[in-house]
């Protein structure tokens, strides 16, 4: 009885198998053809296969333009509060020398940030508005001047006169607001890139897994043509003994 090897997966072929399970030597003729066509749906179902794969594996990502990220909200609100800050005189509060020589040094150091240190990371930030560090060097920095100029507004809350002391506050909202914003748009734009990367890794590893079942060697198909002929082994006649001869008479 013929034996098969794993199953085709065909219905077909199924039924050719069990329809030529009979065979015998003295319809060799048979065989032959038979072998071909299990061969061919064989191959058939396999290249099917690797086809649908092919159809169905998705394409490449494609590539999403990133989040911008605009600062163009930052540069009015520094000019503004530079123009404020030069027109400040610390001089005629009313403190102590200390603490106007401490809230002069402070309202210098935010004139120097805002001249020499913040104009470059602008600058930088907007040669690459698809990019989050430039824009959060900004952001660190207005919180750096924030936290300054926080500390003057308080000391001119007790010591300045009240349009000095209001001016500061107007100022101390406008770089917070400006701040706010900037940091909103800096989440926005990483939470964006995150899910990006998650959807592209994913989509990778799909597109890696269909091609590695696509590109798997086919499965052997094993058709047995029935009991393999067997020859009679002839056997060998003993080879003559010669007789002894008789003994000679006298």
């Amino acid at each position: 009885m013929p034996k098969s090897g794993k199953a085709m997966g065909t219905s077909d072929l199924k039924r050719i198998l069990e329809k030529n399970m009979n065979f015998s030597l003295d319809r060799i003729g048979l065989r032959f053809p038979f072998f071909t066509l299990a061969l061919a749906l064989s191959l058939g179902v396999v290249a099917q296969a690797q086809q649908n794969a092919a159809q169905t594996a998705p394409s490449p990502a494609a590539a999403t333009t990133p989040t911008a990220i605009t600062t163009e909200d930052v540069g009015p609100v520094a000019e503004q509060l530079a123009q404020t800050l030069s027109a400040i005189n610390v001089t005629k509060w009313k403190a102590p020398n200390e603490v106007k020589g401490q809230a002069q040094g402070d309202l210098t150091s935010i004139q120097r940030n805002l001249r020499a240190t913040l104009p470059g990371l602008l600058d930088q930030a907007k040669a690459a508005p698809n990019t989050v560090a430039p824009a959060f060097a900004i952001y660190r920095n207005l919180g750096a001047v924030y936290d300054v100029l926080l500390r003057v507004s308080e000391t001119a809350t007790l010591a300045a006169p009240p349009q000095e002391a209001a001016a500061l506050d107007n100022e101390l909202r406008r770089l917070e607001g400006a701040r706010k914003t900037l940091g909103n748009q800096i989440f926005d734009a990483a939470s964006a890139r995150d899910t990006e990367v998650v959807r592209l890794r994913a989509s990778s590893a799909q597109l890696a897994s269909q091609l590695a079942a696509a590109q798997a060697p086919a499965k052997k198909v094993v058709v047995s043509d029935g009991p393999s002929a067997t020859t009679k082994k002839r056997k060998k006649k003993p080879a003559a003994t010669a007789s002894p001869a008789p003994p000679p008479t006298y």
